[in-house]
């Protein structure tokens, strides 16, 4: 984020504004890694569920 408010971020002399897609990329690449983490930990509390409730095997 520091480098993209450093170098890839300004209004031109019309008033527009330009940015870089660092931040949405950025923001895409956490969101999968939280959906990624998530999935993880619900499969591993979802195997802990099943095994105690077949017996313990």
């Amino acid at each position: 984020m520091l480098i993209e408010h450093s170098l890839y971020q300004y209004v031109d002399h019309n008033g527009v504004l330009h940015e870089s897609l660092f931040m949405p990329l950025s923001i895409l690449c956490f969101a999968l890694g939280l959906f990624f983490v998530a999935s993880l930990l619900a499969r591993k509390v979802f195997g802990l569920f099943k095994s105690a409730s077949g017996g313990g095997h």
